[in-house]
C-alpha cells in the first residue's frame, strides 16, 4: 500500500513538473515570436523616414514630423526611437515646427497628446525609460548631414532579465544588439 502511494506521488509530481516545463516552453516560444516582431516595429521607422526624406531630402530625429500612420502605432510590441537628437545645420530641411528633440515615442506622446500609442503590456513598454537605450546604441541618431540614420527598438521580455534591443539603419540592416532572453 505504501509503495502504491509513493508511486502515485512520484507520478503526480512528474506530471506537474512536465506541465510546468511545457508552460515554460510555450512562454519561451511566445517571447521568441515577439522578438520576431521587432523587425516590423523598426520597419515603421524606416518607412516613415523614407517618406520624410522623399519630401525634405534628408532624415530626421523628430518623431512629430515623421508621417507615421496612426493605425500602425496602435499595437506596438517594442518602444523605438533615437537615443539623441540630430544636429541642425546647413542643408537640413524640415517643417517649420520641427523639434529634433522628439526622438522617441514617449517624447512624441508628451508633445502630442492626440497621438494614441498602443503599448503592449506583454513587453513592459510602459515600464521602460527610453533613455536606457543609449547605453546599448550611443550612435542611434541621424548623422552625415541628414543622410544616414540608425534607430533602436527595446522591450522587456520574460522575467525582466534586461532590455531586448534591435537596431535598423537607412539601408534596412536590422541587428539584434542585446538578447533580452539570454540567461
Amino acid at each position: 500500500m505504501k509503495s502504491c502511494r509513493v508511486r502515485s506521488v512520484a507520478l503526480v509530481s512528474s506530471v506537474l513538473l512536465s506541465g510546468l516545463a511545457g508552460c515554460s516552453w510555450a512562454k519561451d516560444r511566445q517571447l521568441r515570436g515577439i522578438q520576431a516582431s521587432a523587425r516590423a516595429d523598426l520597419e515603421l521607422v524606416r518607412t516613415a523616414e523614407e517618406a520624410y526624406r522623399a519630401q525634405y531630402g534628408n532624415y530626421t530625429t523628430d518623431f512629430g514630423s515623421l508621417p507615421f500612420k496612426r493605425k500602425d502605432l496602435k499595437s506596438i510590441l517594442y518602444k523605438f526611437g533615437f537615443t539623441s537628437a540630430m544636429a541642425a545645420g546647413p542643408g537640413i530641411k524640415s517643417p517649420a515646427a520641427a523639434d529634433f528633440s522628439r526622438t522617441d515615442l514617449d517624447r512624441l506622446k508628451a508633445s502630442r497628446p492626440d497621438v494614441e500609442l498602443g503599448y503592449s503590456p506583454t513587453t513592459g513598454l510602459e515600464k521602460i525609460d527610453f533613455t536606457r537605450a543609449a547605453a546599448l546604441c550611443s550612435d542611434c541618431t541621424v548623422t552625415d548631414g541628414g543622410h544616414l540614420f540608425k534607430a533602436i527598438a527595446v522591450a522587456l521580455l520574460g522575467d525582466a532579465r534586461g532590455l531586448d534591443a534591435w537596431t535598423i539603419d537607412e539601408k534596412g540592416d536590422v541587428r539584434h544588439v542585446r538578447d533580452g532572453l539570454a540567461p
